[in-house]
């Protein structure tokens, strides 16, 4: 079957979109989805299109919609099949305040996918792959926190999905929780299939794990790595990123750090009472505001 490429249609746009949260669930769900044979998701799977700022770096990304052409972001689903759904997964998308205007104006009616969870335990989740992966000398979490207010603030559900509920009808946004996927893990992806209105098919992932933290068998590796990444974002040199990632330096350099250079963590880190106690009440007004809100 012939078929206009996305990035030359310009009637084309992607039905639905993961807004998040981070450290949800969403690479699980991203490579289970990408195996359904009625869905289409680019290899990559973040493209950070319609977020400004960059969670790591808290500074304006160079792919934000209004710089980049239509075309250079439709253009990741060029290979899709004419009868696909055509989908992205970008966590950033979620507590980015310019996204859901952005989003809207792309596609008022797409539907939109947020996986949610237990907002401490996803922030220490945050917390430890950021350690972990990176080897930063990141100090105890509580101090983190104070140090990188965004670990706790990706956490304010209400408040970034009060965004779009502002802007889409309540029946394009479909609202899941992490902690029913580790309960059921088949379950929560039937009401997914279903939302998207898929037919039923589990591949093989559903049994697995996805993004799991790992820490760096050679510590030295990760941080020349990642120092080299600083120091392009911290001199502005973000035009050598692009050359970088097409001849294929920066996927190999992330390979090295998330694959070869990885190893399975073996020490479960787990929160404390006493921080529990201590940065729970931060939550607690925005979990009942949250209640009403997707209700």
């Amino acid at each position: 079957m012939s078929y206009l490429k996305a990035s030359h249609n310009a009637d084309f746009r992607l039905d639905f979109i993961g807004i998040g949260a981070a450290k949800a669930g969403t690479t699980w769900l991203a490579d289970a989805l990408r195996q359904h044979p009625q869905v289409f998701i680019p290899a990559k799977k973040e493209l950070f299109y319609f977020n400004r700022l960059n969670e790591e770096y808290e500074e304006v990304v160079e792919n934000v919609w209004n710089k980049k052409p239509l075309s250079w972001y439709q253009a990741f689903f060029d290979e899709a099949q004419a009868q696909q759904r055509c989908g992205e997964i970008c966590n950033p998308y979620l507590s980015d305040a310019a996204a859901a205007q952005a989003i809207y104006q792309y596609n008022p009616n797409i539907k939109l996918l947020a996986v949610l969870r237990q907002p401490l335990e996803r922030a220490f989740s945050h917390y430890n792959y950021n350690r972990h992966r990176h080897h930063v000398q990141y100090p105890p979490f509580e101090k983190a926190v104070q140090r990188q207010p965004s670990f706790l603030k990706h956490g304010l559900y209400a408040e970034h999905l009060s965004r779009y509920y502002t802007l889409f009808p309540k029946s394009q946004i479909g609202v899941f929780f992490y902690e029913d996927m580790k309960a059921d893990a088949q379950l929560f992806y039937k009401k997914i299939l279903d939302f998207l209105e898929l037919d039923e098919y589990y591949p093989p992932v559903i049994s697995q794990k996805s993004n799991e933290t790992k820490t760096p068998r050679f510590k030295a590796l990760n941080r020349s790595i990642d120092s080299v990444r600083h120091f392009l974002h911290r001199r502005n040199l973000h035009f050598i990123l692009p050359f970088l990632r097409k001849s294929g330096i920066a996927p190999a350099a992330e390979w090295i750090r998330d694959h070869l250079n990885a190893q399975k963590s073996t020490k479960k880190d787990t929160l404390d009472t006493r921080t529990i106690e201590y940065l729970q009440p931060y939550f607690s007004a925005d979990i009942d505001e949250k209640k009403v809100i997707i209700s």
